[in-house]
């Protein structure tokens, strides 16, 4: 779960560094027409990330939180539809930037991103218990403030693209935005991927020691079976109990999926 959620921010975190930048240059320097080309490429952009975010490892839906049984976010379509029906037909390009930022940015209840794009649960997080007293996962989602900025570049400069009779001068002011908003977001898919990385450290800790514990389990019980089985018969099978215990912590950390264990 953690691996595929941290390809899939890197994936995004790629698109929005190397995306963001090329519009803010061309929103300064291209002509209309090259411009025109660029704004052409949004929407396999954004159809790119939302496959990103619909990653799914084991058949479960990574980004979905504890609903992990459904895609974390609708259909490009759909997406976009929404958007559109934020903007109302605005043609301002501040007005426009305002209705985008207000759908993504609005909380659970007002009728935007949260409520309507995103499809995964609002609350709960998909941790997994992996020890007696230890759980590891995260609470990241794809509707977490971590991703949502990476989320409205694309969706800015995919509604200029389904809308270039806005003309040039506000299609220009769109790429603009949509650059500086993609740029900016790499502070915050960072901090995404950075206490993913700390989760997967910890789980890879945890599984080094369980594999050294079970090889030291697996020499105590050879070193039982090959002595007197009427006074080993006890400690044999206490010792067959801590293996059959570190093979389920391992299968926890080698999923950390929390429905299986709870």
């Amino acid at each position: 779960m953690l691996h595929g959620m941290q390809n899939s921010i890197g994936q995004i975190q790629s698109r929005a560094a190397a995306t963001g930048t090329l519009l803010m240059s061309e929103a300064l320097i291209s002509s209309d027409t090259a411009l025109m080309l660029q704004i052409d490429k949004a929407p396999d952009e954004m159809r790119a990330v939302l496959s990103a975010l619909n990653v799914s490892v084991g058949s479960r839906f990574v980004f979905s939180g504890t609903r992990f049984d459904q895609p974390a976010i609708s259909g490009y379509d759909d997406l976009m539809a929404q958007v559109t029906l934020a903007v109302g037909g605005s043609t301002d390009p501040a007005t426009i930037l305002a209705a985008i930022d207000g759908y993504f940015d609005a909380a659970p209840g007002g009728g935007g991103f949260i409520d309507n794009g995103y499809q995964g649960s609002q609350t709960g997080s998909n941790f997994a218990l992996v020890d007696t007293d230890r759980k590891l996962g995260t609470d990241i989602n794809a509707g977490s403030d971590q991703l949502r900025d990476a989320l409205k570049g694309f969706a800015i400069i995919s509604y200029a693209s389904q809308n270039k009779g806005l003309g040039a001068t506000t299609l220009r002011e769109l790429t603009r935005a949509a650059g500086m908003t993609l740029v900016n977001s790499e502070n915050q898919l960072t901090l995404a991927a950075s206490a993913i990385g700390v989760q997967q450290e910890s789980a890879g800790k945890l599984s080094t020691t369980n594999e050294a514990e079970s090889s030291a389990l697996k020499i105590a019980r050879n070193a039982l079976i090959a002595a007197d089985p009427y006074e080993s018969a006890a400690a044999l099978k206490e010792v067959e109990a801590n293996i059959e215990t570190i093979y389920t912590l391992t299968a926890r950390l080698s999923k950390l999926s929390l429905m299986d264990y709870l």
